[in-house]
């Protein structure tokens, strides 16, 4: 681990205040989307937090807007947990930095994704999962690999990630794929009995995950693939950053191979970090293949994208001091630049349509105790949580489900 310079630290601190800045603005003013506004009013509102009917159910991200609402339903707690995991990632991202003599531009390029803000400022499961893979793959390189404890540790987190964004179960899979070598040097009894039992937490998940992609089930993903494009954009991943030239896109995914070019200088532990976060995403793609379901895209490969920052990271840095320097003080700034090119506090990347509360929000009269409803948005969860939201605020309010009167204690 490296000491970076008082200007360097003076940097990073300023950029982990302004990642934290972006991610606690769009959490507090961008409208809620369409997504948060169905697991609230599905599956929070209605306390049933494991109903795992549907896909947008992200059980652990779930249960934890569950806890948050109960201060308040206002959008900044529905995403408050998201938040939490946003600044936890950033610091991991610092401590990762810390591994390379100039820090500053490698903790840049760990955080500068559009599609990263986004989803730590948005309740879903993306940014969660995001950041409890990413604290793995921290430990992995930082703690003793050799330590059992330390790996039935990862095993929890990892498993952990996989009931907040169900394919991440891909990771947890990987990790003891690539660890069992380690394992069987250090095993006792105690440590199989914890093995085993996280192999029985598992299979809820590969449940969940067949169920809720079952056929007529609503997935997001896509089901044609364009081989040549998935290549050259590093399987989809540089499309998270919002590129708008297609020649800097694709070089932006061509760069993701780097790992793979000089995997054999790379350090026991830097390897195992490649190994099991090339081969999570390459089974992503491979596993909807095989069982003909939608392949992923953009917002589901999310969580898998730290793994492969964190790969190129390492073999960037076994190019001459100068040159990785250079590559990646440049990568920062570009990096800095799109991503306040594509920043839009109301509104969340994956809905840019428009929507505005104050137009959507029905009125409400109240006569004879029942509930008369004028101008209201059918179909818009969005438009049910704002009506929820601004009539809670009332003596009495309509009740979105029995559509009769409540009164406010």
């Amino acid at each position: 681990m490296n000491i970076p310079t008082k200007i360097n630290m003076k940097l990073i601190l300023v950029s982990y205040l302004v990642f934290n800045f972006l991610v606690f603005q769009k959490a507090i003013t961008a409208y809620l989307s369409p997504d948060e506004a169905y697991t609230f009013l599905e599956y929070v509102y209605t306390k049933d937090i494991f109903n795992i009917g549907l896909a947008n159910n992200q059980i652990f991200n779930t249960f934890l807007i569950y806890l948050t609402t109960n201060i308040s339903i206002d959008e900044f707690f529905i995403r408050s947990a998201n938040v939490f995991f946003g600044a936890l990632y950033f610091f991991y991202a610092y401590k990762f930095s810390l591994f390379f003599k100039h820090s500053l531009p490698y903790f840049i390029f760990i955080c500068s994704c559009p599609y990263l803000i986004d989803y730590f400022s948005i309740g879903r499961g993306y940014g969660i999962s995001t950041s409890l893979i990413f604290l793995a793959l921290n430990r992995i390189l930082f703690e003793d690999r050799y330590k059992l404890n330390n790996t039935l540790i990862i095993g929890f987190i990892l498993l952990l990630s996989s009931y907040s964004i169900h394919t991440t179960l891909i990771y947890f899979g990987f990790f003891y794929f690539y660890f069992i070598k380690d394992i069987f040097l250090n095993f006792d009894k105690k440590s199989f009995l914890v093995i085993f039992f996280q192999a029985l937490l598992a299979l809820p998940v590969v449940y969940l995950i067949f169920n809720v992609t079952a056929a007529g089930k609503p997935v997001y993903g896509s089901t044609d693939l364009d081989m040549f494009n998935l290549l050259l954009t590093g399987f989809g991943l540089s499309e998270l950053f919002l590129i708008k030239s297609q020649v800097l896109n694709y070089l932006i995914g061509i760069i993701f191979y780097t790992p793979l070019i000089f995997f054999k200088f790379l350090k026991t532990s830097q390897k195992k970090i490649v190994l099991i976060s090339y081969s999570s995403l390459l089974a992503l793609y491979l596993l909807p293949f095989l069982f003909n379901r939608p392949f992923p895209m953009l917002r589901v490969l999310i969580p898998f994208l730290p793994g492969i920052l964190m790969s190129v990271s390492f073999a960037i840095s076994n190019l001459s001091n100068r040159l990785s320097n250079i590559i990646f003080y440049v990568f920062s700034l570009s990096l800095i630049f799109n991503l306040f090119l594509n920043f839009q506090p109301e509104y969340h990347i994956d809905w840019i349509d428009g929507f505005n509360p104050d137009t959507a929000i029905e009125f409400i009269e109240l006569n004879n105790n029942q509930c008369n409803f004028t101008g209201y948005l059918y179909g818009d969860k969005r438009a049910e949580y704002y009506r929820i939201l601004e009539t809670m605020s009332s003596e009495v309010y309509c009740d979105p489900f029995t559509l009769t009167i409540i009164k406010n204690e």
